[in-house]
């Protein structure tokens, strides 16, 4: 019983390391190319393009010579409504770390007041989390305890968000806040519960069109949550002739990464809308030693709706 504990607490340090000793905070996964993936934090940006757009996102997190590192899946669909003012989507998301295994599921609805140059947007998000323990991986001397093995729950918690989030020409903000209900769940009576802490994120970037072939985008996202140290992605990446993509981040007290990507359709290769991107993160913590880094991808495809033309119509006239 005492080996089972001193793993699952040692998974946990793992996955809360920031400044020297943490470095993700959320019940949920951080993303290098988070700017690609706003939905899934803050769901005000939910549909704030017309059009429909789908997105898949893999993360291998702290690769080779680290047992158990976390392994996310993530995909996500939205679409902006016709009349522009509202949006809905939704994710499912797959994250296993050590012998925990989450899934997540997620509805996204959004509001979004237009004006000439700006975008105010809110959104709410209701969702559900499943945890399972695979105690098949666990070697632990006493196999008849009862609270590991045979009164094993699969616990499923409900879960709430909400967001706003500001545009103006080339330049965006947003601020969100996760786990609103702070649910709690345990995987057995003779388990002391958990439960999930509000989080607060902060993200905001501008397209800086440099000229028509270059355009910059700087980008941050803050995150903070009581008890934890706060935490900040600092990014930019170059846009070339809206074909290729390359950047630098940083996540204090954790990683440095580099982000590459293409736009196929833009370079002719296919006719749809689809970008493929990838991270690699390299820890500046005491982690290096450990792992050989973090890989992440991304694939998106975007339909965008076509405008119908409009077909004046004309009145017979009487003479």
């Amino acid at each position: 019983m005492r080996r089972f504990f001193r793993y699952i607490f040692s998974l946990l340090i793992l996955a809360s390391v920031g400044s020297l000793t943490y470095g993700q905070q959320d019940a949920d996964p951080h993303y290098t190319q988070y700017m690609f993936n706003r939905l899934m934090v803050n769901p005000a940006t939910t549909g704030i393009n017309e059009g429909l757009d789908l997105a898949m996102f893999y993360r291998n997190q702290w690769t080779a010579r680290m047992p158990g590192a976390p392994v996310n899946e993530l995909l996500t669909v939205q679409a902006g409504l016709k009349n522009h003012k509202m949006g809905l989507g939704s994710f499912v998301m797959n994250d296993k770390i050590g012998l925990e295994s989450r899934v997540n599921a997620a509805f996204n609805g959004a509001y979004h007041i237009r004006g000439d140059k700006f975008t105010y947007s809110m959104g709410l998000q209701l969702g559900l989390k499943s945890y399972f323990l695979n105690t098949s991986d666990l070697d632990a001397k006493d196999k008849s305890d009862g609270d590991i093995y045979t009164n094993l729950r699969t616990p499923v918690t409900p879960d709430f968000a909400f967001g706003f989030n500001y545009t103006y020409g080339n330049f965006y903000s947003g601020l969100a806040i996760t786990h609103l209900n702070q649910s709690k769940f345990r995987y057995s009576d003779g388990l002391d519960k958990s439960n999930l802490r509000r989080h607060f994120y902060l993200n905001g970037g501008y397209n800086w069109v440099i000229d028509p072939v270059y355009t910059l985008k700087p980008s941050f996202m803050v995150r903070y949550t009581s008890k934890a140290p706060v935490m900040a992605d600092l990014s930019a990446v170059m846009d070339i002739s809206k074909k290729y993509w390359f950047g630098l981040n940083y996540r204090t007290g954790d990683a440095i990464g580099a982000i590459v990507g293409v736009q196929l359709d833009n370079l002719n290769i296919i006719k749809y809308n689809i970008k493929i991107g990838y991270a690699y993160d390299y820890s500046v913590s005491r982690l290096p030693r450990y792992n050989s880094g973090s890989h992440e991808i991304m694939v998106t495809y975007t339909s965008k709706r076509t405008e119908k033309p409009h077909i004046p119509k004309f009145r017979r006239l009487e003479f």
